[in-house]
């Protein structure tokens, strides 16, 4: 049994572009690395609007595996900027309302 990742994850995303890509080739249809890379980019939602111009400003040669790991990392950080927001829209602005537990 696979377990694919949420269906709006960047992970999903881009396993599901992989998938394509790979129906591709056993056509014998190979996909170029960068064209691979595009099109795991167009298909993100626009929470990752701000990763893809700096990606698409600041990479170089970047492997599809490199994107993974990068949209992993950028996936953690959207995860943490929501509970973030959840924290402070419950509680209030000011950090002295709410009340932190470790589990």
């Amino acid at each position: 049994m696979v377990l694919l990742p949420q269906h709006n994850s960047a992970q999903y995303t881009c396993c599901n572009k992989r998938a394509i890509v790979d129906s591709l080739a056993e056509s014998l249809y190979f996909v170029q690395d960068d064209d691979f890379i595009s099109f795991v980019l167009n298909g993100l939602d626009s929470s990752y609007g701000i990763f893809k111009a700096t990606f698409n400003m600041c990479s170089g040669l970047t492997t599809p595996e490199e994107l993974f790991g990068l949209l992993l990392q950028e996936e953690e950080r959207l995860a943490e900027e929501h509970r973030s927001t959840t924290i402070n829209t419950q509680f209030g602005s000011s950090p002295s309302h709410a009340m932190l537990t470790q589990s």
